[in-house]
Order: structure tokens, then C-alpha cells, then sequence
């Protein structure tokens, strides 16, 4: 069940990498080949936490919420 459930939630990071790149037509259509495209969900096999799965997942999101830490400015905590 692994799969099933990362290869959706990809999807999100996916997106909003594609939005901060391009307009949100091309963040669609970037969001729809990873839901679409079932390659790296074919290759997630159960019981194995070393998959392709988790080499795009996680990269993907940890550039994007790099991204969202760099551009937001410091509002002042104290």
C-alpha cells in the first residue's frame, strides 16, 4: 500500500516545484505525468524501503520546501 499512497501524494510537491518554475498550466501538466506515469510505482515493491519510490518523493520535496524557506522573508518572531 506504500506505493499506492506516495505515488499520490507526490503529486503536491510535484506541483508546486512545476507553479514556482512555470505558470500553474505547466504545473498541471508536470502534476499529471507523475500521477499518470506509474514507472517508478511499478518498481515499489512491498517490503523494500530502498525504491524508486522514495528517491523521487523525497528529493522532490525537500527542494521544494528548500525553495518555500529561502524565498519567504523573516516577519519578525521577536
Amino acid at each position: 500500500w506504500m506505493g499506492a499512497v506516495l505515488s499520490v501524494l507526490v503529486v503536491i510537491p510535484v506541483y508546486l516545484l512545476a507553479r514556482r518554475i512555470t505558470n500553474r498550466y505547466g504545473a498541471t501538466v508536470a502534476a499529471a505525468l507523475v500521477a499518470v506515469g506509474s514507472g517508478y510505482v511499478l518498481h515499489t515493491y512491498p517490503g523494500f524501503y530502498d525504491t524508486d519510490l522514495f528517491n523521487l518523493t523525497i528529493p522532490i520535496t525537500a527542494i521544494v520546501l528548500l525553495m518555500y524557506a529561502i524565498s519567504t522573508t523573516n516577519k519578525g518572531l521577536y
